[in-house]
């Protein structure tokens, strides 16, 4: 309470080896896929609809030891025209999308493997076409995947790679929000970037977009021909395969920012009665005190029983120090309680870059913070 008394005073061309019978599950591997669950590969330039229908095994071939060809539905396929811009990531985290990567795009963009590292496939694209497989019958033969469908139009491909200590899921994550200058961002977690274009080319002075805003992508490039760029492949059973574990970052003593902080609150004060005179919304004041430093003000809002605010408050995290949080309804006369959180060691509490969610009491029902390291 002493807070809130303070408060209140103010997917080259394919390599190919033999199809074998789906794997087993064993010790060290895990499911990676489900069956017809579809996954996409960077197209090579020479791909063409006459793969549809053929089958492959984990390494992404078509051609066992004797060098014999797998198809497994005759190449009947049918085409549609599509006209789809987007910004997808890929998370590497198994060795069948590893591998996928490694053959048909890593190569390409001079990325060596590493079992060190930690790798993302940022796929910036404008698809044109889609040729879809069509299956007829029951397939004439056994293999992992069979390639289902080629998708045309243009991409830019971005390889985003780091040390698995400092490329964490929290900094993936981070990534995939979007948001920001790509360039940027590397720079600031210690990651390199390499790119692959498919037709797509960055304009002059433009850079590399993180959001998912087609208009976005639009303005950052040029595009050429249609050309194929991705092969989506599909598992005919159930496969397993190695996991690579990704890190989460931990909090340790130093300095960060608060990035974002939401909050909900009760639509009444506690005996029942309105927040304002007149019936409305109360206008939340939310403030931080870290350790026995005074409350310092984080939002502010205006006739509102939730909201967000981005504070960008930076502050030193240490050892053993606790932090509460404090909403009050801010009126011109008197400033009413609302809530504040039970005080909590943020080291013991949460990750950077991930929402954590605090215990609050009173009338503020929910609070949640983001923080990361300020380097």
């Amino acid at each position: 309470m002493r807070l809130l008394s303070l408060c209140l005073l103010l997917v080259g061309s394919f390599p190919m080896v033999a199809a074998r019978p789906t794997l087993a599950a064993e010790p060290g591997l895990r499911k990676a896929i489900s069956a017809n669950q579809p996954m996409w590969v960077r197209a090579p330039l020479d791909t063409s609809p006459r793969m549809l229908g053929a089958g492959y095994d984990e390494q992404f071939s078509a051609y066992d030891a004797e060098g014999q060809a797998h198809r497994l539905y005759p190449n009947k396929f049918r085409s549609t025209k599509i006209d789809r811009y987007d910004v997808q990531f890929v998370q590497i985290d198994d060795a069948l999308k590893l591998k996928a990567a490694a053959n048909f795009l890593f190569a390409s963009a001079g990325v060596q493997t590493s079992t060190t590292k930690r790798y993302v496939w940022m796929q910036v694209y404008h698809l044109t076409k889609v040729v879809s497989l069509v299956r007829r019958g029951k397939p004439r033969d056994q293999a992992r995947l069979v390639a289902e469908k080629l998708y045309y139009g243009n991409a830019f491909n971005v390889i985003i790679s780091g040390e698995g200590s400092r490329f964490t899921t929290d900094v993936a994550a981070k990534l995939r929000s979007g948001g920001g200058n790509l360039s940027t961002f590397a720079r600031k977690h210690r990651l390199e970037i390499k790119f692959v274009t498919d037709g797509l080319r960055l304009k002059k002075g433009a850079h590399v977009p993180m959001g998912q805003d087609p208009s976005k992508v639009r303005a950052a490039f040029m595009e050429g021909r249609p050309q194929p760029i991705f092969v989506e492949f599909m598992p005919m059973k159930q496969m397993f395969t190695k996991p690579i574990a990704w890190s989460t970052a931990k909090l340790t003593p130093g300095k960060y920012k608060l990035t974002r902080v939401t909050f909900d609150v009760a639509r009444t004060k506690s005996s029942g009665r309105p927040w304002d005179a007149f019936g409305g919304a109360p206008d939340p004041l939310i403030v931080v005190a870290i350790g026995r430093a005074e409350p310092t003000t984080l939002c502010f809002a205006k006739n509102a029983y939730d909201g967000k605010c981005h504070p960008e408050k930076v502050f030193d995290l240490k050892e053993g120090v606790r932090l509460t949080f404090a909403a009050i309804d801010k009126d011109v006369r008197d400033n009413d309680t609302i809530g504040e959180t039970v005080p909590f060691d943020l080291l013991k509490s949460g990750t950077p870059f991930r929402s954590i969610p605090v215990k609050t009491t009173g009338q503020l029902r929910s609070l949640k913070i983001m923080v990361e390291p300020v380097r």
